[in-house]
């Protein structure tokens, strides 16, 4: 049976998950290529600023604002809950997650635009049917699932997603079938392959355990391409107001996506911790800070805000003069800081 679920974001994004069967999963091995792109054990790290409350920092108003109410149905009890193939895992992030999560990401698509003063398009968050297929020297590649977006120029890839079962995966690798231990690496390769062929920085795995989010960033000093992937996991059970949940986390990735500035894979100088905010002022000349993803604008001093001065430009990236992107977004000025009892997610 369906459920209808309303109100604002927030509330539809920690809304509680199906509770799924996951008895029946088969056992095996991850997909492993030679041709995806290399990664060693040892350039992985946890991505700790991908936490609740920096997320409630960068987007609450949009989390928690009156534009953002909306009614979505997902599927709770169907064949989707039933866990036996990755087939399966696909069919709930289709009935499921999508269905939870595109209509939030839509709302919060049109008010990042505005404050960025970008020209509006269609995001959108589905299951990859062959729409999107990756190709580089080496392979053709289609991502399980992908948020791209949608404009005159066609269609973009910013965030991809890969499936497994949790049978054969997990981020944490001691709760991997010891036979298969070896293979940990492997989807995370398999998704860092995704966004460099793409330029994006932002990934994640899902699992009927966990999400796993991803983002990735260069490391030049060796003189060649190497990447280092930060991950952080999200486990499926957690729900509810000041919990990180992997609805919260799509979204948050989507969201994050948005800004093109931050979107194309750079040096970890230019990959900014979440909590980074830019010194700025109001119209009135007051002090005040501005989210450097979001553009949101608060007058106080954020919770865990790590301040720093705007940059001229950002490194690898179109240059727009700061009056100029001023000039044209619409600003969200709040005068109260962001204040929150809830627990940091990890």
């Amino acid at each position: 049976m369906d459920e209808a679920i309303q109100g604002p974001a927030i509330n539809i994004l920690t809304h509680e998950n199906p509770t799924l069967n996951k008895d029946g999963q088969e056992p095996g091995s991850v997909t492993k290529d030679e041709d995806f792109k290399q990664l060693e054990k040892g350039s992985l790290e946890i991505w700790y600023d991908f936490s609740y409350e920096n997320i409630m920092g960068a987007f609450g108003d949009i989390l928690e604002g009156k534009d953002t109410f909306c009614v979505v149905t997902g599927d709770r009890t169907g064949s989707c809950a039933r866990i036996v193939g990755e087939e399966a895992v696909d069919d709930l992030t289709s009935w499921w997650n999508a269905q939870v999560c595109r209509k939030p990401l839509k709302k919060g698509s049109e008010t990042i635009h505005k404050q960025l003063g970008l020209p509006p398009s269609n995001i959108t968050f589905q299951l990859n049917k062959g729409e999107v297929i990756l190709k580089d020297a080496e392979r053709t590649m289609r991502p399980d699932w992908v948020i791209f977006l949608r404009d005159d120029d066609g269609t973009t890839p910013i965030v991809h997603g890969e499936n497994k079962l949790s049978s054969k995966w997990n981020s944490d690798v001691s709760k991997i079938p010891a036979a298969w231990r070896g293979n940990w690496i492997w989807p995370f390769r398999q998704v860092l392959s995704y966004c460099v062929v793409s330029s994006t920085r932002y990934g994640c795995i899902m699992t009927p355990d966990e999400l796993v989010v991803t983002r990735c960033y260069l490391n030049g000093s060796s003189g060649r391409d190497q990447w280092n992937v930060q991950y952080l996991s999200i486990p499926w059970e957690n729900s509810g107001r000041g919990n990180l949940t992997v609805n919260l986390g799509i979204w948050a990735l989507g969201l994050m996506a948005l800004n093109s500035g931050h979107r194309p894979i750079a040096s970890k100088a230019n990959t900014l911790p979440l909590n980074v905010w830019w010194t700025t002022r109001t119209p009135k000349g007051k002090e005040a800070y501005e989210h450097h993803l979001s553009s949101y604008i608060s007058e106080n001093r954020p919770i865990n805000a790590d301040i720093r001065s705007p940059p001229d430009s950002i490194p690898g990236v179109e240059e727009i003069s700061s009056s100029s992107r001023r000039s044209k977004r619409t600003r969200r000025v709040s005068s109260s800081p962001r204040r929150s009892k809830r627990t940091r997610g990890d």
